[in-house]
């Protein structure tokens, strides 16, 4: 290709060479000059749109300036820098001459000019399909929501069940002179029911967020268990479940969440696969992949953590088996399905380093099977042993401004803090709080809900650092870390505390913050939400996924 430069009209056939020069500033896409060293020779008018720089400003200059990094690649082992080598094509982070990032993926091809090897650049800005990616993976989740919500509004009417019966049956033993059962009993029951409670609304928050991607050692086998009511909710009750764990531990490193939604999806698909009943079959192992065995599978010799999905169901034909995984594919009617529930099993996996492949044929059911890495052992008890809060007191005598809208939260919270020492002032509104601040001499810690009727919590505690700047600040709140990063928390650098929270971890997280220790995990950092990575590549889905980088 001829350079993109204005000086091929000055040069003999310059008809020819202000024509070529016509089509490429007509062209949508940004296209580029880029010499053998990596400096920019000459780029077209929408080049000049897309990074916000004339190409006087950029002639000469690195391809750096616009895409960072790029010419930091070698070709075989020569040590001269080269942008890229060949026909290819790949997505990069481009730079605009405000600094600010933006999502691109770009094709480079070779071309001879004065007897040296010179490249044509074509880049695309993507940010709109990455903002659509992003959306389209939330509301294929939202989807899968609204599947589990009338088994969830199941689950939780059963609890609150269990929790007025046990309180009504706590009320009357309490004014009985031989109660039966003991109060004790009932309140062990009311905690078991309210704990589970709280599990299943932590499930939820964890499937439906967008946060950033956590890893972390877990067991898969663990993993597996704590999302089996939501498994069974989501199947319903003609098809039934069966587990094979392997004995032991399977350590694996994943994002907890994205292993949830792994296991939702998978069994969204098999369910649709069974519209008359069926088995679905889930099955653990470890495995060690030879040289050949990793090679087919894409992935590095070693052990592995295999989890096999296998339903009864219709099955898949060749053609349909072939496309699974790819985004946007779905054999569901209209309104059934988006094609995105496998691609986003996909790309979970893939960003975990594992591999996912399918195995069907109509009429014989289908099996995913899933291999994850497996952490070595030693790995994995470090692991936990971090996770495990060092030993600490929950109690003291400083002087605590709670702040909680909810008047039967605000009770606890304050009962809780009482009963360990402090002395707690208690507020209902932002009126109250500051007025509180003002007439008190000293104040060690502010306990704020996020979410309040007048002002967000940051907005109270900037307003009492004027009057306590060495106050230290705790938010509680039952919405989700991402709803909670749009108030401003994670900006304010306090802690923030998800309810439900018992008393023990409310009184250590406490403890902890004003004794200016690392929080040993009953406070859980606020997660803000990261930009979508770029789409995943086909390979195969008969449901919906998140575009997740592979």
């Amino acid at each position: 290709m001829a350079p993109v430069t204005s000086a091929a009209a000055d040069a003999p056939g310059a008809a020819a060479g202000g024509f070529t020069r016509s089509i490429l500033d007509h062209a949508t896409e940004a296209i580029l000059h880029v010499d053998a060293a990596g400096a920019i020779r000459g780029v077209n008018l929408a080049a000049e749109r897309m990074f916000g720089m004339t190409e006087a400003d950029l002639r000469g200059q690195r391809v750096d300036v616009l895409m960072p990094g790029a010419s930091s690649r070698r070709h075989g082992d020569s040590a001269e820098p080269v942008p890229v080598t060949g026909p290819a094509s790949r997505g990069m982070v481009g730079r605009r001459r405000d600094g600010r990032r933006f999502p691109m993926d770009f094709s480079v091809t070779p071309f001879s000019f004065d007897g040296e090897v010179h490249y044509t650049w074509i880049v695309r800005d993507v940010t709109e399909r990455v903002r659509l990616e992003e959306q389209l993976h939330q509301s294929q989740k939202m989807e899968a929501l609204g599947q589990l919500a009338g088994g969830v509004a199941h689950d939780v009417n059963n609890l609150l069940t269990v929790i007025n019966g046990w309180c009504e049956t706590l009320t009357s033993s309490l004014s009985a002179a031989s109660p039966s059962p003991s109060p004790m009993d009932a309140v062990a029951q009311i905690a078991g029911a309210a704990a589970q409670a709280a599990k299943l609304t932590g499930q939820l928050l964890a499937f439906a967020r967008k946060a950033t991607v956590a890893p972390s050692v877990v067991d898969l086998n663990g993993v597996i268990a704590d999302v089996d009511r939501m498994l069974r909710r989501v199947l319903g009750e003609d098809v039934t479940l069966e587990e094979d764990f392997a004995r032991g531990s399977m350590p694996v490193r994943v994002d907890p969440g994205q292993m949830s939604q792994v296991l939702v999806n998978l069994a969204i698909n098999a369910r649709d696969a069974m519209p008359r009943g069926g088995r679905l079959r889930i099955a653990t192992c470890a495995v060690t992949l030879d040289d050949a065995a990793a090679s087919a599978r894409q992935v590095r010799p070693g052990r592995y953590i295999q989890l096999a999905v296998s339903d009864t169901g219709c099955g898949m034909p060749a053609d349909v088996r072939a496309r699974v995984f790819e985004p946007f594919f779905t054999t569901k009617g209209p309104g059934r399905g988006t094609g995105l529930g496998l691609a986003t099993v996909y790309g979970i996996v893939r960003q975990a380093d594992g591999t996912i492949g399918v195995e069907s044929e109509p009429g014989r059911g289908t099996t995913f099977t899933v291999l994850l890495p497996e952490v070595a052992v030693q790995a994995a008890v470090q692991a936990v042993e971090a996770k495990a809060p060092p030993a600490c007191p929950d109690s003291g005598s400083e002087t605590i401004l709670v702040l909680e809208d909810d008047p039967q939260v605000r009770r606890i919270i304050v009962s809780m803090l009482q009963t360990r020492g402090y002395r707690v002032l208690a507020s209902a509104d932002e009126r109250q709080a500051l007025a509180a601040a003002e007439a008190e001499s000293h104040i060690d810690m502010l306990l704020s809900d996020v979410v309040l009727p007048q002002m967000s919590g940051p907005e109270v505690a900037e307003r009492l650092r004027t009057t306590h700047p060495d106050a230290r600040v705790l938010f509680v709140s039952g919405y989700t870390a991402d709803a909670v990063a749009k108030r401003g928390v994670p900006e304010t650098g306090a802690s923030f505390l998800q309810k439900p929270f018992t008393g023990r971890q409310l009184g250590r997280s406490v403890r902890e913050i004003l004794d200016g220790r690392p929080l040993s995990g009953a406070a859980d950092a606020v997660v803000v939400p990261a930009a979508m990575p770029q789409s995943v590549p086909a390979g195969c889905g008969h449901a919906p996924a998140a575009l997740m980088r592979p």
